[in-house]
This record gives C-alpha cells, structure tokens and sequence, in this order.
C-alpha cells in the first residue's frame, strides 16, 4: 500500500491469526566492512493496540563488537536493546550478525528530527566501533497512516 506521502509500506497478513505487519522500504546500513539493514515497522495482533518496532542487523568479520548503546545527535541516549548475536559462515573468516531494537516515542522523533531525518549513532562495547542510522520520518508517517486502514 502506498501512504499519502508516496512511501509504499509492505503489509503482510495472516488474518486466521488476526497478525498484520506493516514495514517501510528496507534502511541500508553500510560502513567499513559493516553492513546491515533497519526497518521501520509496526505489528497488530488482534485486539492488542498495534506496535511500532524498529529494528535491524548489522554483519561484519573479526571480532565480535558487542554493540551495546546508542545515542541522537547531541549524545542523549536512545533506549537500545542488543536482541541477538550469531555466528555464520566461517569458511575465509567469520561472519558475525548482531541483531538490534531500538524505540523511539513521538517526542524524541519530533525533537531529533533534522531535515527529515532522525540519525542515531550505534556505539560497540568498547565505544571505539560504531555505525550510523538515518531513519527517514516519512517512513515512520507512512507506517503510521496505513496501519489505520
């Protein structure tokens, strides 16, 4: 479905189980030998009022980095929550994926929102490693919108 502002929002449903997902177009996350994705979505179950989740991975090969905070532009935290770690394939050197969550309310989308975008920097364990998330507030406007249809 396509929002009002032009964002085409995925929608997938499984209505015997009354389980909805709404998700934005994919958020590229690419640094160094890092890359990964973020999503903007929200999820309905039944009666239960519907979640907004924003969550993503990161992969990489070395070391593991432990990412473990995050922080807006300015240094004030985001509430972050490592949610996995995996290790693949090992063949030339390990492949390490960290999965990660993050929430956002509407204040903090509305107080760190620059030119349209929300930028959260994500900092390892020992803070010398870290990547950056520009999270477009059109996709959180579009997710928002077509999750009321």
């Amino acid at each position: 479905m396509t929002a009002s502002n032009g964002v085409t929002i995925s929608v997938n449903g499984d209505d015997f189980a009354g389980r909805y997902e709404y998700v934005a177009p994919s958020i590229d996350i690419s640094d160094g030998n890092l890359t990964g994705a973020f999503f903007v979505a929200a999820i309905k179950k039944g009666a239960t009022p519907t979640i907004n989740a924003y969550q993503g991975f990161v992969m990489y090969s070395g070391e593991w980095r432990f990412y473990k905070s995050a922080v807006f532009r300015g240094g004030d935290p985001v509430r972050y929550t490592r949610t996995d770690g995996k290790v693949g394939s090992c063949r030339y050197g390990c492949t390490l994926t960290e999965n990660f969550s993050i929430q956002l309310s509407r204040a903090e989308i509305a107080k760190y929102a620059v030119d349209g975008i929300v930028q959260i920097q994500v900092r390892s364990q020992s803070s010398t490693q870290t990547f950056m998330i520009s999270i477009p507030v059109a996709y959180i406007t579009a997710v928002d919108e077509v999750k009321k249809r």
